[in-house]
């Protein structure tokens, strides 16, 4: 997948930058069993946020609020709600 560093086991963590990726493709790396974890920066305070997929469930985990969806589709609107995709 272009952009994305290629990893050979599942459950690897993939650090990326906000708007680095879209949305589609964070979550085909969410269902190849990969931890994504996006740096955003505001005000000066850099933050992380972690998405992952556990048991068929996606997570997105701000560090003040964690958030589970059911279905890809909500998991991508997350994404993009919180703009840490990029437009593509």
């Amino acid at each position: 997948m272009p952009g994305f560093v290629t990893v050979s086991m599942a459950d690897e963590t993939i650090p990326v930058d906000r708007k680095e990726h879209s949305s589609d493709a964070i979550v085909e790396h969410l269902d190849a069993g990969h931890r994504v974890v996006v740096t955003v920066s505001a005000l000066g305070i850099e933050r992380e946020v972690t998405l992952r997929k556990n048991d068929g469930e996606y997570i997105c985990d701000t560090g003040l609020k964690l958030m589970s969806y059911d279905d890809p589709g909500e998991m991508k609107n997350c994404i993009e709600r919180l703009r840490l995709a990029s437009g593509e």
